[in-house]
């Protein structure tokens, strides 16, 4: 793995710089906006998105991690750079002439960089989608102190003025001096558009308008909701009622541009494993350009994105066992939340490994164990699956028995609860009897049924009952004395 403390060592002794002005980065952004802070869980990706110039081709912008507010050194990837010569400027846009015309009288004018563009590499589109393109040859009538018609696939030369007219069959002319007398050659160039109805740049709010070649792309936008008139893209909007080209400062000769390639960051479990401590862990990203420029120039860097990364895990638990009740376990997994959370976080019941179907309320019935699956969810961010085994448990066997078994009603007798693994016993019987023994004694006996509970060690409990009836006792049979004959003897 590189470190950013290696990247550092193999350039500081740069002193040579192969640039001729010094590399700049314009813009800088992450989707999501985590310029300040943003929170991500496993598997959310965050999306880096740099704009720069005087970079050259082949450069990257490398990206360090670090966590908890140490200084980001660990590489996690790079950005391309490639370089882009083909950069223009929008200096106006006609919007409607002084006369009233409309669509086949309007055009933009675009000043080029410093490298030749050829015309069909270079695209513009309304607020609508519709481009100028294809491109026919430029009518010159309408221009006549200056300018170079051209038609498609002409190169245009670096830093010159290009018109692109909405159409070639436009009628008003229009006085372009100021242009004339820039220094730049002008060229100009037309859409093979023939329709003149509406208008393709729109005099009413505000536009937006791209104007694009095939590495670089500028969103223009103008305030029209006034009058017509001209239209200034890139500066404020406003209105001039003549066919006369306003006088203009023009910008600077426009430098290279860098094409630097989008970084995508995924949270895995790699990264969790490296750098997150229990439920969650700030992480630090930055980019740095490789080769740094040297020659004077200061190190190119962005800012520093702050990241928390919520981690959260589940714990084992369990088995849990449940007690059968005529076939049929309810097993409530709610009891094991505690355990399974650490006490943060929700926790969600899962039937199948694959999480999807979940268990509502965490109360299950079966008739025979198996596995669920737990997860906790942490400020939104859901933990990997953990397997939780339940268990059933055979309801107690209950044998009574009694002696004598031959009692008589009354007596006295004794109930024997036999059933192996059992703990606790409930007796309860006729004539008000209850007892918590296993073989209670009962004096005397009666006539009716016995009822006994049982728990075994597991908690489980059944019920058995004993029906006693009392022995009837001898068939007695009287006979009456006989004093109706006596026998002297």
């Amino acid at each position: 793995m590189i470190s950013k403390i290696t990247y550092i060592i193999a350039f500081i002794c740069i002193c040579i710089s192969s640039y001729s002005q010094c590399p700049q980065l314009n813009t800088e952004g992450s989707s999501p906006d985590c310029t300040s802070n943003c929170n991500l869980c496993i598997g959310d990706q965050i999306t880096f998105s740099l704009t720069g110039e005087n970079m050259n081709d082949g450069d990257e912008i490398d990206w360090f991690i670090g966590n908890d507010g140490s200084i980001p050194i660990d590489y996690i990837g790079s950005s391309s750079i490639s370089a882009c010569n083909d950069v223009i400027d929008v200096l106006y846009i006609m919007i409607n002439p002084q006369t009233g015309g409309d669509r086949c009288d309007e055009f933009i004018v675009i000043q080029t960089g410093n490298t030749v563009i050829n015309v069909n590499e270079i695209n513009v589109t309304n607020v609508g989608g519709n481009t100028l393109m294809p491109y026919t040859t430029g009518n010159g009538v309408v221009f006549p102190d200056c300018g170079t018609v051209i038609g498609p696939g002409d190169n245009v030369p670096a830093n010159s003025i290009l018109i692109i007219q909405s159409s070639a069959i436009g009628t008003e002319v229009y006085d372009i001096n100021e242009l004339c007398g820039s220094g730049f050659p002008v060229y100009i160039i037309a859409s093979s558009n023939t329709s003149c109805s509406g208008g393709y740049f729109v005099n009413s709010g505000t536009q937006t308008y791209t104007a694009s070649t095939d590495c670089f792309e500028l969103d223009v936008t103008y305030n029209g909701s006034t009058t017509p008139g001209w239209g200034w893209s890139n500066q404020n909007g406003s209105a001039d009622y003549d066919n006369v080209v306003p006088t203009l400062d023009y910008p600077s000769l426009n430098a290279g541009a860098n094409i630097i390639s989008d970084y995508t960051f995924e949270i895995t479990q790699i990264i969790l494993d490296n750098y997150c401590s229990p439920n969650s862990t700030q992480l630090d990203i930055q980019g740095f350009l490789d080769p740094q420029s040297g020659g004077g120039c200061s190190d190119v860097e962005t800012s520093i994105y702050n990241i928390t990364v919520t981690c959260p895990e589940a714990n084992t638990a369990g088995p849990l066992g449940a007690c059968l009740v005529n076939g049929t376990a309810n097993f409530d997994f709610t009891s094991l939340e505690a355990t399974v959370s650490g006490g943060s976080g929700s926790v969600t019941w899962y039937s199948d490994v694959a999480g999807n179907n979940t268990i509502p309320g965490g109360f299950l019935s079966s008739s025979v164990g198996g596995s669920v699956y737990a997860s906790i969810s942490v400020n939104g961010c859901e933990s990997d699956l953990q397997e939780i085994q339940f268990i059933t448990l055979d309801e107690p066997n209950v044998d009574i028995s009694i002696s004598p078994t031959n009692a008589c009603e009354g007596e006295l007798i004794q109930l024997f609860e036999d059933g192996l693994g059992n703990v606790a016993w409930d007796w309860e019987g006729p004539g008000g009897f209850n007892s918590v023994v296993d073989d209670p004694i009962v004096d005397p006996a009666n006539t009716g049924i016995y009822t006994v509970t049982v728990t075994d060690a597991n908690n489980c409990t059944s019920e058995g009952t004993f029906d006693f009836v009392p022995n009837a006792g001898p068939d007695i049979t009287w006979i009456p004395p006989n004093f109706g004959e006596v026998c002297v003897g």
